[in-house]
């Protein structure tokens, strides 16, 4: 039953994105490159590490040139492994 199900959904997709492949075409090889030279560049990102905020920075920032309502939804968590 799971298997028919993700079927019909894969089919759906296709269908759809098959109709419109207009979709598809705006996508930038090189802007997505350079998005991730630019993390990859800030370095290891652990959550909650200064480098993790820069990263959101520079995410929110790139996100505002795009679209002017950006929000971000904020929570508390906690780590498994250090229980913090």
């Amino acid at each position: 039953m799971k298997i028919r199900l993700l079927t019909v959904w894969l089919g759906l997709f296709n269908l759809l994105v098959g109709l419109n492949p207009a979709w598809g075409a705006n996508f930038d090889a090189e802007r997505a490159w350079q998005h991730l030279i630019a993390q990859c560049e800030i370095g290891p990102r652990p959550p909650g590490s200064d480098a993790h905020r820069e990263c959101l920075k520079y995410l929110e920032a790139e996100l505002l040139k795009v679209c002017p309502d950006v929000s971000r939804q904020e929570f508390l968590g906690m780590n498994p492994k250090t229980k913090e």
